[in-house]
C-alpha cells in the first residue's frame, strides 16, 4: 500500500468520524472538498495533462472494463471526460453545501461518483468509506433523513 492509499484512507476515515457526529457540518465541509476538487484537480489537470485522465484509467485498474472503456472511449477525447467531471463535481458540492432536497440528491451523487471511480486503482478503495460517510450523513442529518425521522413516523402512527 502506498503512501497516497494510506493518507487518502486517513482522510475517508476522519470524514466518517465527522459524518457520524456532526453530519450537517460534515455535508457543508464535503460539499465544499468536491467543489475544491472540481476546480482544483480536475479543472487544472484539463487545462495540464488531459491526457492524464487516459492514465488514470489504464495504469492499474481493477476491472477490465475500465482499462477497456479508458483506452478506447475516454481517450477520443479526455477533456471532454475532465470538463464532465469538473462540473458533476462542482453541481454535487453546491448541492451538498445547499441543504434541503438538492442536498440530498449532491449526497446520492457524491455517493454514485465514489462507487463508480473506486475501481480505477488500489489507491481509491477508499473511496467507499468516503461513500459511507455521505450514506451517514443521509442517514443521521434530521432534514435528509431518507427512512427516519417525521416521514417514517407519520407512515407507521394509525391516523386517529
Amino acid at each position: 500500500m502506498n503512501q497516497q492509499t494510506i493518507i487518502w484512507g486517513i482522510f475517508c476515515l476522519l470524514s466518517l468520524g465527522a459524518a457520524l457526529l456532526w453530519p450537517r457540518l460534515s455535508r457543508r465541509v464535503l460539499g465544499a472538498f468536491f467543489i475544491v476538487m472540481a476546480l482544483g484537480v480536475n479543472f487544472v489537470f484539463v487545462l495540464v495533462d488531459p491526457a492524464g485522465f487516459v492514465r488514470i484509467g489504464t495504469d492499474a485498474p481493477l476491472l477490465d472494463f475500465y482499462a477497456w472503456a479508458f483506452s478506447t472511449v475516454v481517450a477520443i477525447s479526455p477533456i471532454t471526460l475532465g470538463v464532465l467531471l469538473a462540473a458533476y463535481e462542482l453541481t454535487l458540492g453546491t448541492c451538498m453545501i445547499v441543504g434541503g432536497r438538492p442536498a440530498r440528491w449532491g449526497l446520492l451523487a457524491g455517493i454514485a461518483f465514489l462507487v463508480a471511480s473506486t475501481p480505477l486503482s488500489t489507491w481509491t478503495l477508499p473511496n467507499l468509506i468516503l461513500a459511507g460517510a455521505l450514506v451517514a450523513i443521509l442517514w443521521r442529518e434530521p432534514e435528509l433523513a431518507l427512512l427516519r425521522g417525521r416521514r417514517l413516523a407519520a407512515a407507521v402512527t394509525p391516523a386517529a
